[in-house]
């Protein structure tokens, strides 16, 4: 399972390497809100993230991978009224440190009356 869907996306080697990989889909029979749900899921997977980080654990959220949506649910065989909205790998990072950020004032828009 992993090595399929570890060729569905540029980041295989993330899903092939991680101990752990939790694909998180929406239940679109049960939402009443699209873009809530859309937010609600993104703070799921944020915290999924931050509980990792403080168990001394590396986690990544894959989203390149939704461009094979499709292929993930029939590998998975999730409900046809299940949406894919990303993958979350999660492990022992490979080095310590944090990865490389762009300064902030270069991905912040400061708006001033």
């Amino acid at each position: 399972m992993r090595e399929e869907l570890a060729k569905l996306t540029v980041s295989g080697r993330i899903i092939r390497e991680a101990p752990v990989s939790i694909a998180v889909f929406m239940d679109t029979s049960v939402s009443y809100h699209r873009e809530k749900d859309l937010q609600a899921i993104g703070a799921c997977i944020e915290n999924m993230l931050l509980a990792a980080h403080c168990l001394g654990l590396g986690g990544v959220w894959l989203g390149e991978i939704l461009k094979n949506s499709h292929k993930v649910k029939e590998l998975l065989e999730v409900p046809e009224h299940w949406d894919f909205m990303a993958l979350v790998c999660i492990g022992y990072p490979a080095r310590e440190g944090r990865s490389t950020r762009r300064p902030l004032e270069e991905v912040i828009f400061k708006w001033v009356d």
